[in-house]
């Protein structure tokens, strides 16, 4: 389930035509910021960040290691 979710959300993404990953990050960011209530005076990237580090994976520490984790 948890898969499908994150590969569901990339599709997403890149028809939204986000192709880098600030470009990820900002989209991200400014999706989930409501959700993980964080105000607004703080930055899309910033917020994608938070989400990455306190909600995917939390057991890993390193962006390299939940990818990896998420392509299994």
């Amino acid at each position: 389930f948890f898969r499908n979710s994150v590969s569901q959300m990339l599709r997403i993404v890149m028809e939204e035509g986000c192709s880098t990953q600030k470009q990820v990050l900002n989209y991200l960011g400014e999706r989930f910021r409501v959700k993980l209530s964080l105000p607004d005076w703080c930055p899309n990237e910033q917020a994608a960040e938070f989400l990455f580090n306190q909600c995917v994976c939390i057991h890993l520490k390193s962006n390299t290691e939940k990818f990896y984790m998420l392509c299994l």
